[in-house]
């Protein structure tokens, strides 16, 4: 990276060679901040409020670098759906604990858990399409929430966790896959699946 920060003790400029580096979601400030080796607390504290502020944007404007999508078998009953889609996000949310926000707080000061700050996408295909999508994000190295049609009887984890183990990627009936990834990746892997009605 061309970026290289002139003088802490003044405001931050950069590098006149990452002029129009404007791509979405890409922020220079904390780029430009992250690739420097710090020498002083001065340095260091510009550094961290800085992040602090990109982190806060994030969260308020919606801008992710990355998405989630669920995608489920489109042959599934209603209780099923419902099943693998709570049981997948919370695989995505216990991988990724920065996705989830702060305590909701209503009028009359009742707490509520806190959400995920970013949006999630629920997709449906064919079993065919979903077991592609599992090799997919497999071929890509992406870590996914996996359900596989099995577990449908079991009643708890350990059972889940054993039924799953007797499966491998060339005959495991999935019936449902969460990933987050790069958006683009995302859209790559998940071709093939469409939004769920």
């Amino acid at each position: 990276m061309s970026m290289r920060l002139e003088r802490l003790s003044r405001k931050p400029r950069f590098h006149p060679l990452d002029a129009g580096k404007a791509r979405r979601n890409y922020d220079p400030v904390c780029a430009g901040l992250r690739a420097q080796t710090f020498k002083t607390l001065e340095g260091m504290a510009v550094y961290i409020l800085i992040q602090r502020d990109f982190r806060t944007r994030m969260k308020e404007t919606g801008m992710f670098d990355t998405k989630i999508a669920i995608v489920l078998r489109n042959n599934l009953a209603s209780w099923q759906k419902l099943n693998v889609t709570a049981f997948l996000m919370s695989g995505i949310a216990g991988q990724n604990p920065e996705i989830i926000g702060e305590a909701y707080k209503d009028r009359s000061g009742n707490f509520y858990n806190a959400l995920s700050i970013q949006p999630i996408i629920v997709l449906s295909a064919e079993g065919e399409t979903l077991s592609a999508i599992h090799r997919r994000s497999l071929d890509r190295g992406i870590t996914s929430s996996l359900f596989i049609e099995e577990m449908f009887a079991t009643g708890h984890d350990a059972a889940n966790r054993a039924i799953f183990a007797e499966f491998a990627p060339d005959d495991a009936k999935v019936v449902g896959i969460a990933i987050r990834a790069e958006k683009k990746i995302v859209d790559k892997v998940t071709k093939g699946a469409t939004m769920h009605q």
